[in-house]
């Protein structure tokens, strides 16, 4: 008998279900035979023999090419993948439309979120790091510039900031927040800004949306966007002050408002918003009521003077009364609570002409 043909019998001879006479065969070839005799040394009772070495070759080789086609496939998808998120944010990026991410919006949203963590865990140094300190840029230097200048805005900012968050959340810590970033409109003309808002959930139920713009020189100006209490406008307002370097609308504004023909009939008028001094609308409404005229009035760019650490504006007021006239030249101090109105010693007026009751108006014109 053949060795092939006692390797497909031996199943058969396992179990007992050849006839006598191939059984006998098959014992005779098995002990002249050492190959089959191996396979009938398996598990021959349990009908379990080995299958060929050709067979178990090609199960292993089918089973790797089926892992690799998982693998092919899996690598397929994750390319397609990013294949469409490339695209989604390539489109975004060159459209820049709020509804679209876009390269910028994710990069940004990485940064934002560093700074809401870094203000809520009250790291306020490190939140400041992401703001925009254009000072250099935009502001006058008035005295010897020095190294530690940058340091020290720093810290008296982190100080402003830590004492404006806490209090309002000194006895209660941040829950959860949800942080979105979009584009949003043009910031000087040149390019669409990066908003990001995070709407802040506090242990004790109350709510703060936090709004962070991305400047054209890649910081932030920041602000929030709920003012219930005193408190709350007072954080917005320090917020807006480190970030913006700046009191809003100041120099267009009161300017405006310092050029008028008659006394406003407000109860209070909001040009005293910006001055830490009461009082300042009463000066000023008690020379338009006495006949003078104020006919010019000019604010200077933002300024510091690095000796004593302190912006200001330079301002120039003109007024008039039926003898002549007579300019009055002065700083307006401020950070972060306004502007200060400034001491008599820091004014002076120069008269071509007018009454001493004029320049004496004059001099107290801001308090």
């Amino acid at each position: 008998m053949k060795c092939n043909i006692v390797k497909d019998l031996l199943p058969l001879y396992a179990e007992g279900l050849c006839s006598g006479e191939t059984a006998e065969e098959i014992r005779e070839h098995l002990e002249g035979c050492p190959e089959c005799s191996k396979l009938a040394e398996c598990d021959l009772a349990a009908g379990k023999v080995p299958e060929p070495e050709e067979a178990t070759a090609m199960k292993k080789v089918n089973k790797s090419f089926k892992k690799k086609k998982v693998i092919i496939r899996i690598l397929s998808g994750l390319l397609t993948a990013v294949l469409l998120v490339t695209g989604v944010l390539t489109v975004g990026q060159a459209v820049k439309v709020p509804y679209l991410p876009s390269f910028e919006t994710l990069i940004t949203k990485h940064y934002a979120k560093r700074m809401v963590e870094s203000l809520t865990n009250g790291y306020f140094e490190g939140f400041l790091t992401e703001l925009s300190y254009d000072y250099m840029e935009e502001t006058h230097l008035d005295g010897e510039f020095y190294e530690e200048l940058s340091y020290d805005l720093i810290k008296n900012d982190a100080e402003a900031i830590k004492n404006a968050y806490d209090a309002v959340y000194r006895d209660t810590e941040l829950k959860n927040y949800k942080l979105k970033c979009c584009y949003g409109g043009q910031i000087r003309g040149t390019a669409k800004s990066v908003m990001c808002t995070a709407d802040l959930e506090y242990v004790d139920g109350r709510t703060q949306q936090l709004v962070m713009i991305k400047n054209t020189d890649g910081l932030y100006k920041v602000f929030t966007m709920a003012h219930n209490t005193d408190e709350e406008k007072k954080l917005s307002d320090t917020l807006s002050y480190v970030s913006l370097r700046n009191i809003w609308n100041t120099s267009g504004w009161l300017e405006n408002a310092i050029v008028r023909d008659k006394a406003l009939n407000t109860t209070k008028n909001l040009m005293e918003d910006y001055f830490v001094s009461d009082g300042v609308t009463d000066n000023m409404d008690a020379l338009y009521s006495s006949g003078y005229r104020i006919t010019d009035s000019v604010f200077s760019g933002r300024c510091y003077d690095t000796q004593k650490k302190e912006f200001f504006y330079k301002v120039s007021v003109t007024a008039e009364d039926d003898k002549g006239s007579a300019v009055l030249n002065t700083r307006l101090h401020f950070d972060e609570n306004g502007i200060y109105s400034p001491k008599p010693e820091e004014c002076s007026i120069i008269s071509d002409g007018c009454g001493k009751d004029l320049e004496e108006k004059l001099l107290h014109f801001f308090g």
